[in-house]
C-alpha cells in the first residue's frame, strides 16, 4: 500500500468525525451572516500565520522549499473578504483559540520547521478540494452575487490535488 493509501486509511475514522463536526459547522455560520463573517476573519488569521511562517522559512529549509506555492495562498483574498464584512474595519481582537493555534504553530515550527507541511498540507488542500466543493452552497445561502467575497475567488493554479499530495508524500 502506498502511501496516500496508508493515510487515507489511518485517517479514515478522524476525517469522518472532522466532516460531521465541519458540516454542522457550516449549516450553523450559514444560518447567520454575522457568524459567517467571524469565520472568514478567523480563517484569514490562519492562512497568514501559515503562510508567513512558510515564507520565513522555507530558505532554510530545502522540504518547505518544495512545497512552496504562492499561487495556493489565500490570506490577501481572505483579508479583501473580511474587509468585506466588517466595512467599518477589521476586528483587533483575537479569540483564545486562535491565539492557542497560533502558539501551537510557533513551538510545532520552533521544534523543527518540516512540522510546517502538516499545517501547509491542510491549508492547501483544503482550498483545493473543499473551496471549490463549498462556494455554490454558500453562494446560494448567503444569497451572494456571483462575483463574491469567499477567500478562493478566481483560484487558477498548475498544481492539481493528486500533484500537491504526491510532493508532499515525496517532502516526509
Amino acid at each position: 500500500m502506498d502511501f496516500s493509501e496508508e493515510l487515507k486509511t489511518q485517517t479514515k475514522d478522524v476525517h469522518t468525525s472532522s466532516d460531521k463536526l465541519f458540516n454542522s459547522v457550516l449549516s450553523f455560520a450559514l444560518a447567520d451572516q454575522n457568524v459567517y463573517r467571524m469565520a472568514v476573519y478567523r480563517f484569514f488569521h490562519v492562512y497568514s500565520l501559515i503562510e508567513d511562517k512558510l515564507e520565513d522559512l522555507r530558505h532554510d529549509c530545502p522540504s518547505l522549499q518544495m512545497i512552496y506555492f504562492p499561487t495556493l495562498f489565500r490570506a490577501n483574498e481572505f483579508e479583501d473578504d473580511v474587509l468585506y464584512y466588517y466595512p467599518e474595519g477589521m476586528p483587533t481582537e483575537i479569540s483564545p483559540a486562535l491565539e492557542k493555534y497560533k502558539q501551537n504553530l510557533e513551538s510545532h515550527t520552533l521544534e523543527d520547521p518540516v512540522n510546517l507541511i502538516g499545517y501547509v498540507q491542510t491549508m492547501q488542500l483544503a482550498i483545493l478540494a473543499g473551496g471549490n466543493l463549498l462556494r455554490p452552497i454558500i453562494v446560494r445561502v448567503l444569497g451572494l452575487k456571483e462575483r463574491y467575497p469567499l477567500g478562493v475567488k478566481d483560484l487558477r493554479v498548475n498544481v492539481n490535488h493528486p500533484q500537491l499530495v504526491n510532493l508532499i508524500c515525496v517532502v516526509l
